[in-house]
């Protein structure tokens, strides 16, 4: 089964729950696949695409930031962009009421 063939499953999904537009999200390879793939054949009923981590070939980035992220991979974890992720859960811990970020 390709990721064409999942378009279709999920398109043939939604038509028999009567949903005629919908927004698709995929994540890494298969799942930003499957929802560009679905996109492109049933571009009427997709409203929007939202990928996150999607596989890019590296020969789309420019040197400036294909570097960045070879230098950030060597550094520390806190130091490359999850780590500001951290820092920013636990600032944000801070400044609630409960301490809950949720």
């Amino acid at each position: 089964i390709t990721s064409t063939d999942m378009a279709r499953i999920m398109a043939k999904l939604m038509e028999r729950l009567s949903v005629d537009r919908y927004f698709v999200h995929g994540t890494e390879l298969l799942g930003s696949e499957v929802a560009t793939s679905l996109a492109a054949m049933y571009p009427n009923r997709v409203r929007g695409v939202h990928l996150s981590n999607p596989v890019v070939h590296p020969k789309a980035f420019s040197w400036q930031v294909t570097t960045k992220y070879l230098l950030e991979s060597f550094s520390q974890p806190q130091v490359g962009l999850f780590g500001k992720t951290g820092d920013f859960l636990e600032k944000a811990a801070m400044i609630l009421p409960n301490g809950d970020i949720v």
